[in-house]
């Protein structure tokens, strides 16, 4: 009898340990869904079959750092001086929406409305005028207070596809796919000067398609989802073409596009509580993360203050073959300067946490922040000559003379010539969001 009963024990604690597991790992599945990281929306889902998310948020980002200028030691080294502290604002309201469409398919919507962005160079180690090298011609004046531009830049459109669904087969991760497209609709930036006292609308777009994509992937084990993705950002200048390329589409132009930027991100989802009868759990969410931007023509942080220069270097536009300030010849394009610059690649590297709560089975709110740091990185980098391109045969009396390739008509010796271009020293970026998901 004791033996027999010892057998009934011994079987009821094993049925309830796999209960228990089961109720455990049931628990571990709220809502059939992913941490917000893989989420998508879908459609056509047994007794889901439609899925509206609307999104509505606040983001802010700030930006510190110096402004410093190349200088030539005796040796023939560079070294660069202090001439000012960059800081920036930029407050953003985030509008959108994800509709489902089919099984881990959505179509996406983003509409990010700049509330105001703004920024100061103050002064520096330097005297409160930046002069051109060796004469009294005045580039900019510090301190420099920046135009504030408010609207709407782009509109951006697109999809997030799950391939892999670890809810739906349970021995593989969650894997997303996400595009979208920018479409810019606001006016157009230029540059401005408020300090000069006359008066100047500085638009907001940067007039550039925009193209995203990314991947993400995420896996669950019982109460952490850690995960990976990567991403690559490009824009392709539409309605501000004569922007990248003034005077025409020359060929000595080194760089006609803006920087392409990668990402990567890696890091994990906590959940430390969760209640799956009243769909209801927390999320804490910790990333690193990382970014590559490649050279490129920008809007830099002296956009306003060169664009709107009375230095006699900027303002004279430069003739295609590189000529004397004297006058292009007849027929000749001139490339007027716009404020744009060539700037260097660098790198950023930093992390991110946030809180995630769903508080009901159709809203989640979000708080989180993050920081970042930039590597030094010149902002005023165009070279004289575009090496890529082979020569267009010898230069007209007063021409630069290029040795290899022909004169990049972007170039100005006030701004790009060694021991004259500018730098962002390194920089922090500090962003603070608070975002609220309405799920139908």
């Amino acid at each position: 009898m004791r033996g027999a009963a010892a057998v009934v024990f011994l079987a009821f604690v094993s049925v309830a340990r796999d209960a228990s597991a089961q109720v455990d790992e049931e628990r571990l599945q709220l809502m059939r869904e992913t941490t917000s990281y893989t989420d998508v929306a879908d459609a056509a889902d047994g007794d889901d079959p439609f899925d509206l998310n609307l999104h509505l948020g606040f983001f802010q980002r700030r930006i510190t750092g110096d402004i410093r200028r190349e200088a030539l030691n005796p040796t023939g080294n560079a070294a660069f001086d202090k001439i000012g502290a960059y800081r920036s604002t930029r407050n953003v309201l985030e509008v959108g929406a994800d509709i489902g469409v089919f099984h881990d398919l959505a179509v996406t919507f983003r509409m990010p409305v700049i509330l105001d962005d703004s920024y100061s160079i103050r002064n520096g180690s330097t005297a409160a005028d930046v002069l051109v090298e060796g004469g009294t011609d005045t580039i900019f004046s510090l301190p420099f207070q920046g135009p504030t531009r408010s609207g709407i830049d782009t509109v951006h459109v697109g999809f997030m596809w799950g391939p892999l669904n670890q809810n739906r087969v349970h021995e593989v991760p969650s894997w997303v796919i996400l595009a979208d497209v920018g479409i810019p609709i606001g006016p157009l930036m230029r540059p401005c000067n408020p300090n000069s006292g006359a008066s100047c609308d500085p638009g907001v777009s940067r007039g550039n398609l925009v193209f995203h994509l990314e991947t993400r992937i995420s896996r669950r084990h019982r109460y952490v989802e850690p995960y990976v993705g990567l991403g690559a950002t490009m824009e392709l200048p539409t309605r501000s073409e004569n922007r990248f390329r003034p005077g025409g589409d020359l060929a000595g132009y080194q760089h006609t596009i803006p920087p392409i930027v990668g990402d990567l991100v890696a890091g994990a989802a906590f959940i430390p509580w969760e209640n799956l009868p009243r769909f209801q759990r927390m999320v804490i969410d910790l990333r690193a993360t990382g970014s590559y931007v490649s050279n490129g023509r920008d809007f830099s942080p002296l956009y306003d203050a060169l664009g709107t220069s009375g230095a006699t270097g900027l303002i004279t536009p430069n003739c295609e073959d590189g000529g004397d300030l004297a006058g292009c010849p007849a027929g000749t394009p001139q490339v007027p300067f716009n404020g744009m610059t060539d700037t260097l690649a660098y790198g950023r590297i930093g992390g991110r946490a946030a809180i995630e709560i769903q508080a009901a089975r159709y809203v989640t709110f979000s708080i989180g922040s993050s920081i970042v740091f930039q590597t030094a990185h010149s902002i005023t980098s165009s070279d004289v000559c575009n090496a890529n391109v082979a020569g267009m045969g010898p230069p007209r009396a007063g021409a630069v003379d290029c040795v290899s390739g022909i004169f990049n008509p972007h170039y100005h010796d006030t701004i790009d010539e060694p021991g004259r271009r500018f730098e962002l020293a390194g920089s922090w970026v500090v962003d603070l969001f608070a975002r609220a998901i309405a799920q139908f």
